[in-house]
């Protein structure tokens, strides 16, 4: 039996990612379980693992079920069989944001552990150079969803690596508007854009920005096929989610230069398509690029076909 662990109040690429893989395997004739959890999953003080005889049980305080667990709406829909005890025999496998979970399961006498590097960035840097996290790079399998995430884990030490990525799914059947009919000419996550106001001020002068916040997953992906360009001021800490998805609906994704972006196998776009880091501070390189892009439409089609 497989065990997953991940939150399921956080609708991101990972804890997506997970859901789909765990379906994945139920899909194929295996059986992948999941354990949630919550945002106060942090210390051993609030979830304790029990060892009963060959097997372990999840204990769950008394603060954290009067929290209460509310599940995405996005991530309920999969469905996925819950457990809170399972076998030392069994697989367990935990996001890189949650490696105290791997720790703990070590310690238990838990054979298969594997951590899944969703990304490189998000895990907690502050540690990566103790002794216990090279243990843990040592004493762990490790699935890879990027090959930023393959590069890093081997440099530390990793010697069993997979690659494992995710899926670029989109919640609906599209018919992409015709590139020159649609509304806006870019959009953007403000949540990845921070840092970067006078850029947004100086496009907003020359272009029809859109902003896409508040809105629903299937909202998003209509904007998308409504906007020429997706730029992306993230600094992809893996295969982002939201660039690939601006593909698939027409949309021209125009990336930083930056951690999984740095990686061909990653991000397979012409160089036309990515901007260093740099120039995210000097607005007029930003229109520039944009510029060159607008002029290579017709050129670009058949290569970020390749991306998705």
């Amino acid at each position: 039996m497989a065990i997953l662990f991940f939150s399921g109040q956080d609708f991101t690429g990972g804890p997506l990612a997970l859901h789909q893989a765990a379906e994945a395997v139920n899909r194929q004739g295996g059986d992948a379980k999941v354990i949630y959890i919550d945002r106060y999953f942090r210390k051993q003080g609030q979830a304790v693992f029990v060892p009963e005889g060959e097997n372990i049980r999840v204990q769950r305080n008394w603060r954290n079920r009067l929290r209460g667990f509310r599940m995405d709406d996005r991530l309920a829909q999969f469905a996925l069989p819950t457990t809170d005890s399972f076998s030392r025999n069994d697989c367990f496998v935990v996001a890189e944001t949650s490696t105290h979970i791997a720790h703990w399961l070590l310690a238990l006498g838990c054979r298969n552990v594997l951590i899944w590097w969703l990304s490189v960035d998000n895990f907690p840097m502050q540690l990566i150079n103790t002794l216990a996290t090279g243990a843990l790079f040592r004493d762990c399998g490790h699935l890879c969803q990027s090959e930023y995430a393959r590069d890093f884990v081997s440099k530390k030490g990793a010697s069993r690596i997979s690659m494992l990525s995710d899926v670029t799914r989109l919640s609906q059947s599209i018919t992409p508007i015709p590139f020159d009919e649609r509304r806006y000419d870019i959009a953007y996550l403000p949540a990845k854009a921070d840092g970067a106001q006078r850029v947004l001020e100086r496009l907003r002068q020359s272009y029809r920005v859109l902003a896409l916040e508040g809105m629903s997953r299937q909202q998003i992906e209509d904007a998308l096929c409504d906007t020429k360009i997706f730029l992306d001021f993230g600094h992809h800490p893996g295969k982002d989610r939201v660039p690939r998805e601006a593909a698939l609906c027409g949309c021209i994704p125009l990336v930083r230069k930056a951690g999984a972006a740095c990686f061909v196998q990653d991000v397979p776009m012409p160089d036309l398509l990515f901007i260093d880091t740099e120039a995210f501070f000097e607005p007029e390189r930003i229109v520039t690029a944009l510029e060159a892009v607008f002029a290579k439409v017709e050129d670009l089609a058949p290569e970020i076909a390749a991306y998705v």
